[in-house]
């Protein structure tokens, strides 16, 4: 930690660079943690920046230790950030009445802001619950993830773990993570996200240097959805294809009822498994989750039949429940609608003429999904869907 209590009960923070000659000064003094009153250590070894510390056999409960020297960077550099910028701001200030110590508390236009720069895994309880802690007390919190955490797969292809889903932020339409590197004293934004399945999804690195971006920045909400990523998306939809023939296993609930119904995962149309708008909130691959609107809602009607979306939505449920279909906790985008998703998805059927709206809550079977016949008929049928949604996004 960076800032203690000194002997009078005032909060002090270690300067920046400070001396030798100041250090050993400072270590000539008592200090005390703000959360338990326990005397604290002050460090200032050759490795990490000087910090204060508990002795070994602390117990206090408002402060996670040890620390590292890049989280130490990290907020002091991010602290610096709102200082530099006129942002009222405080550094580990400790809130008595939750028990919570962030690492930045930030005032800016009539809300306050809890910083919590994350640079190693929590569990989803912990964080569950310290997100839940800020909000009820009508903080809002920020979470920023350490950008070393990120791990990128191929070129705008990224791995996030579920607990890296945790920091998704602003809006279903274009979310996002914020990430901090202190070492190139940059923001790197991964947006928009665009799982691909439970872990992959396409998104792109924006970088934002602190010294040339103002703060508010964190506070932005963008609720346009947009999608950058369609080659790289047709070219992994084809990969999932490919591999899944050879991978499907009979026990796997999905590929069972695929092939009871006499489909094989390469053959499967394409307009199972397309992007849209919102699906970040289904952790389930967009291939499954629309490959069950289409077997248990689609894939019987005929051409003409009325098709209610009570219906879907019911079906949709079932799937849930049975955990065919999971959804992602993403508590810093709460209260939003899971059937999102799905309306997008048929909306999207209508544009690609599947379906035709017929009034409040009714669709109609246009046309149907069928297999190819042959490598060359999937091919082109690709070929003709992915032309149509190129020209949709543009």
């Amino acid at each position: 930690m960076l800032s203690a209590r000194d002997v009078n009960g005032n909060i002090i923070t270690i300067p920046e660079n400070i001396p030798k000659e100041r250090l050993v000064e400072w270590q000539a003094n008592n200090y005390y943690c703000p959360c338990c009153a326990e005397e604290l250590i002050l460090k200032a070894g050759q490795i990490k920046i000087p910090h204060f510390a508990h002795k070994k056999t602390s117990a206090c409960t408002g402060f996670s230790e040890p620390e590292t020297e890049y989280h130490l960077l990290g907020k002091r550099q991010l602290f610096q950030w709102f200082v530099d910028n006129r942002i009222e701001a405080e550094m580990e200030p400790y809130l008595s009445k939750i028990n919570k110590r962030p690492d930045i508390l930030i005032h800016y236009k009539q809300q306050s802001y809890a910083i919590e720069f994350q640079c190693s895994p929590i569990s989803e309880e912990l964080f569950l619950s310290r997100t839940k802690s800020y909000q009820d007390f009508g903080i809002k919190p920020i979470w920023i993830l350490a950008e070393k955490r990120i791990k990128r797969k191929k070129t705008r292809q990224y791995s996030l773990s579920a607990f890296q889903w945790l920091f998704t932020v602003n809006t279903i339409h274009s979310p996002m993570i914020l990430t901090f590197s202190p070492d190139q004293h940059k923001l790197y934004i991964l947006e928009p996200l665009t799982p691909f399945s439970s872990r992959t999804t396409f998104s792109q690195f924006t970088v934002v240097p602190l010294s040339n971006t103002h703060p508010n920045i964190l506070f932005s909400v963008n609720k346009t959805w947009e999608f950058h990523f369609i080659e790289e998306w047709r070219i992994k939809r084809k990969a999932w294809a490919i591999h899944s023939v050879k991978t499907a296993n009979h026990t796997n609930p999905f590929f069972y009822e695929l092939y009871k119904s006499g489909w094989s995962p390469a053959w499967l149309p394409s307009e199972i498994g397309l992007p849209v708008e919102g699906m970040v909130i289904i952790e389930t691959s967009p291939v499954e989750w629309q490959g069950w609107v289409f077997m248990d809602c689609l894939q019987h009607k005929k051409i003409g039949s009325r098709i209610y979306l009570s219906q879907i939505y019911q079906a949709f449920q079932k799937r849930m429940a049975k955990g065919q279909i999971r959804l992602r906790t993403l508590p810093l985008l709460p209260g939003e609608n899971p059937f999102f998703p799905v309306d997008a998805y048929l909306t999207l059927l209508t544009k690609l003429k599947i379906l035709e709206f017929g009034g409040k809550g009714i669709y109609i079977i246009k046309n149907k999904l069928v297999p190819p016949t042959s490598s060359v008929e999937c091919m082109q049928l690709e070929n003709d869907l992915y032309s149509k949604l190129s020209e949709m996004i543009l």
